[in-house]
């Protein structure tokens, strides 16, 4: 009787180790089992002695046994309805934040990091630089070779930029085939140059069909108590005044 109240120990650790539908089936075919071990040991005490008393806890120890297969069924379809669902709100979450095209941050996944960023470096007097940049002459690619071929450019310009970026560093589709990067704990000179390594490294890669293609960068330094609109229009007036400086440039305030 001592050994029986360690039998449920081995649906708990056949749930653990094996897959749900095996589980169930290996679960009753031991319940069956000691089942019928019971009643043969019942009936063999019964011929021997006409004594049938053991059947009244045998039974109880059966129902609890039962209740335990049961709860742990239940358990285990709740830890997989509570990992799909989890799993869905992870996917659905990534795909609201997330360019599809790019799979890299989307505009409002930047939104939101510009507003942290800043709110960050205003609590602990940090510098911080976004750096906007856009594919020079895109539109000819597109025109020329086709959208497919402009997705294509796109693809590896982003990973070409994503390669040389710090792990804090965020960078985002802003539209089309502009790019903004959020570098955290990076003043205007640090992040001057990180866009001229960008640009070099974008300009120094070949594109299959396509060629090469070059970028013209805007930085901007965050000032403190500055709405994340202004920053953002500064750095745009910055991108734009590279853009009519002869473009493939970095250009800062």
């Amino acid at each position: 009787s001592d050994l029986l109240y360690w039998v449920p120990l081995v649906y708990i650790l056949a749930f653990l180790f094996r897959s749900p539908r095996r589980l169930l089936v290996s679960s009753l075919v031991f319940f069956a089992a000691t089942v019928i071990l019971g009643l043969m040991y019942s009936i063999m005490e019964w011929q021997s002695s006409g004594d049938v008393a053991g059947l009244y806890p045998l039974g109880r120890f059966y129902l609890a046994n039962a209740a335990y297969i049961v709860l742990v069924i239940v358990s285990v379809h709740l830890d997989e309805h509570y990992v799909r669902v989890r799993t869905l709100a992870e996917t659905m979450t990534h795909l609201a934040h997330t360019d599809s095209l790019i799979q890299i941050a989307n505009r409002r996944e930047l939104d939101e990091t510009i507003i942290r960023e800043s709110n960050r470096a205003t609590r602990h007097r940090q510098p911080l630089a976004i750096i906007m940049f856009d594919l020079d002459d895109f539109k000819r690619v597109n025109d020329t070779y086709g959208h497919a071929a402009g997705d294509y450019v796109l693809k590896e310009v982003a990973r070409t930029v994503r390669g040389l970026l710090r792990i804090p560093d965020v960078l985002g589709r802003w539209g089309g085939d502009e790019f903004l990067i959020v570098a955290p704990q990076t003043d205007s000179a640090q992040a001057r140059g990180l866009a001229e390594r960008l640009r070099q490294a974008i300009a120094a890669h070949p594109l299959e069909h396509v060629g090469r293609i070059t970028a013209s960068f805007g930085v901007a330094e965050y000032r403190l108590q500055e709405s994340p609109e202004d920053w953002l229009k500064r750095a745009d007036d910055v991108l734009y005044s590279s853009k009519q400086g002869g473009k493939n440039q970095v250009a800062t305030e």
